[in-house]
């Protein structure tokens, strides 16, 4: 067995690369095999097969781009770890969550939304896919993706009618990140943090499709020029910042007028087995199928809130940016 490890993805993967670039910063050895395991047949030990899928060194394989996160961070100690200390801790987790599960909506409404974005995401991973399949060609596969991808929209509640809220979320995020990227760097000081990967896993996807790639060119540079020095920050030397917290405050705010609350009227219609659930957000009515992993995820968030020992400082912030009640549930 090789002492590397195997990241199975695609550079159309956000999670994919959330992972990519923080085993790149983390310096750890790892081949990068660009396939889509559910085509090519290669066996992978996990159900359902989701990307990434990162083959263990020891034999085992992994999926969940925050459960691989938490494998690696407890199983190689060294000074790049990318949890923060102290009360940081959380703040990293929530934004974590916050970008793996709300701006992924983005993501997918400005990739699949209309017919020049699709095409121009199905092209990309079409042939990402097909580059691993030896006897398929791109125009074979491209049209099943894009019906695969497109058909979960609705689930992910990437519809018209939240386009607006959607897209508010996105320049906010963008906007909130500005000085962040063109000041000290990353969240929680000059070196990169969970929560920075995988605003970058999403914020690389973003970069990429046109609609979307033209917002952040035009409204936030300083986050484009950002995401080319976070993929392989390899040769990053940095620290924590504790005095860095003002600064999460806009996308803090993001957080509990947007997110938190849209988790907790989502918990709120799957304890009432609804079937759609309706809230309004500081951004606008936003409607959804309610969506169990979500359900879980404010669960594993309210767990991980209780267990830390939050200073006052990190406790005033949480609450002045809307954060603290749907936390303390």
């Amino acid at each position: 067995m090789s002492a590397r490890y195997e990241l199975i993805g695609l550079t159309a993967s956000p999670y994919s690369m959330k992972i990519r670039a923080l085993m790149r910063y983390r310096r750890i050895p790892v081949d990068w095999i660009v396939e889509l395991p559910q085509l090519t047949g290669r066996k992978v030990g996990v159900s359902p097969i989701l990307l990434p899928v990162l083959r263990h060194p020891m034999g085992r394989d992994l999926t969940d781009s925050t459960t691989i996160a938490t494998v690696l961070e407890t199983e190689i100690v060294n000074d790049r770890g990318t949890i923060p200390p102290r009360d940081q801790a959380f703040l990293c987790h929530l934004i974590e969550d916050m970008a793996d599960e709300w701006l992924t909506k983005a993501m997918f409404w400005y990739r699949w939304r209309d017919d020049n974005s699709a095409s121009f995401a199905t092209s990309w991973i079409a042939a990402e896919v097909a580059s691993a399949l030896p006897n398929q060609t791109a125009e074979g596969i491209g049209p099943t993706l894009r019906k695969r991808q497109s058909g979960r929209m609705p689930m992910i509640g990437a519809t018209a009618e939240n386009g607006p809220v959607i897209e508010a979320t996105y320049r906010a995020v963008l906007a909130a990140l500005r000085p962040i990227c063109a000041g000290q760097g990353y969240l929680f000081g000059t070196r990169p943090s969970l929560a920075d990967f995988a605003l970058f896993g999403q914020l690389s996807q973003l970069a990429l499709d046109p609609a979307a790639a033209e917002i952040m060119r035009v409204e936030a540079p300083e986050v484009l020029h950002w995401l080319r020095r976070i993929d392989d920050a390899s040769g990053l030397d940095g620290e924590w910042i504790p005095e860095s917290l003002e600064g999460l405050v806009a996308i803090l705010t993001i957080i509990g007028t947007d997110y938190l609350p849209f988790l907790a009227a989502n918990a709120d219609a799957l304890q009432d087995s609804e079937q759609v659930l309706q809230v309004d957000l500081a951004s606008g009515p936003f409607t959804n199928m309610p969506y169990r992993w979500q359900g879980k995820c404010l669960t594993r968030l309210r767990e991980i809130f209780a267990q830390a020992e939050l200073s006052a400082p990190v406790r005033d912030l949480l609450a002045r940016t809307g954060c603290l009640d749907v936390l303390q549930g």
